[in-house]
């Protein structure tokens, strides 16, 4: 088998001398489950880590001469509890395409032929038919699982997803989420970036940034992490801002201690667009474990990759270059944002089965 295909159910896979179905492996056999202890045994080739959740594995990433196969990694596992459906295959183009076609779209105008999507582990099927039906050959498609934990009804976090794909890549990767489209420059402007790196494994990162009053929704109040950008160019910080809404010409949030904040509109904000190095990964594990034990019984609690990377930079652990000028973006939080999203993707080429 090549690297990276995916087995049938149930069908022996004789890289790891095991079952789909056994531990680690991401196919359950039939009317089994994933074994997602965190003391499953690997060989050293397909490592894993005590991050929580499923127990992922991938193989290593294939090098073509000195050409790094670089990964788009989608975050797609999320409950969408304020939508009330799947919103990240809400058919929102023409044809019925949801935001993920646009992303892979340009992600195959950037090169970028490696994608992989963390789901649920129930929503794999629909995924796969989605995906069958609008990208064909050209590209490869994997699946890691991200559940909640017991007791828990949604899973703990977008870092907590990026960590499952702590065995898929040893190189630089691209990572954000289902329910946003980014626009067509975005996916060009990191993988650009990864081009320039002279160190593949250094402790950088870098985030598209975008303009606070292009990301509100029409619906009500969302989160968004507000950039302060240092002259050079470098992130400083970034400060949580939620329930951020307009009314009329103001723009009003409230900070983590629920005081009130008051914007401009023409701040730079995250919307969860980075490219990372391998070095991410370590950074991680180390505070997904401070997480666990901070948290403890907290059902709600959540491991956000904003606020981890917010940490990273503030110990200096991280370096993370903003890319200014985001444009193009929607994304879906609401039912009420659903006709916005078409409206904007009326101009936005289409992703053709």
């Amino acid at each position: 088998l090549p690297p990276h295909s995916f087995l049938p159910r149930g069908q022996a896979d004789r890289r790891t001398g095991g079952q789909a179905g056994g531990p680690c492996s991401p196919f359950p056999a039939p009317g089994g489950i994933v074994d997602r202890g965190i003391g499953a045994k690997v060989p050293p080739l397909f490592p894993t880590s005590r991050r929580g959740g499923t127990c992922s594995l991938f193989y290593p990433t294939m090098r073509l001469s000195s050409i790094i196969i670089v990964m788009l990694l989608i975050l797609a596992a999320g409950s969408a509890s304020r939508f009330g459906g799947l919103k990240q295959l809400e058919p929102v183009g023409p044809g019925g395409e949801a935001l993920i076609d646009y992303t892979i779209t340009d992600a195959r105008t950037c090169g970028l032929n490696r994608v992989v999507l963390v789901i649920r582990e129930e929503l794999r099927q629909r995924f796969e038919q989605h995906v069958g039906r609008w990208h064909g050959t050209g590209i490869e498609f994997g699946y890691l699982y991200q559940e909640p934990d017991a007791g828990r009804t949604k899973p703990r976090g977008t870092a907590h997803a990026v960590l499952q794909a702590a065995a898929a890549t040893d190189t630089p990767f691209i990572t954000l989420n289902a329910d946003d489209y980014y626009g067509p420059d975005a996916l060009q402007a990191l993988t650009d970036w990864m081009a320039r790196l002279e160190d593949p494994r250094a402790p950088v990162a870098a985030l598209v940034g975008y303009q606070l009053d292009e990301t509100l929704s029409h619906g009500g109040g969302v989160s968004r992490g507000i950039c302060h950008i240092t002259a050079d160019g470098r992130l400083e910080k970034i400060v949580e801002a939620a329930e951020v809404v307009r009314s009329g010409d103001t723009i009003t949030g409230r900070s983590a201690d629920g005081s009130g904040l008051g914007f401009t509109g023409r701040e730079t904000v995250s919307m969860n667009c980075w490219a990372f190095t391998p070095t991410i990964f370590p950074l991680l594990e180390r505070r997904f474990e401070q997480f666990v034990a901070e948290s403890g019984s907290d059902r709600d609690a959540e491991f956000m990759l904003s606020s981890a990377v917010n940490e990273m930079v503030g110990a200096e652990e991280l370096e993370v270059s903003v890319i200014p000028g985001g444009s193009g973006w929607c994304g879906i939080t609401y039912q009420e944002d659903v006709e916005r999203v078409r409206r904007i993707l009326l101009s936005v080429p289409r992703a053709t089965p």
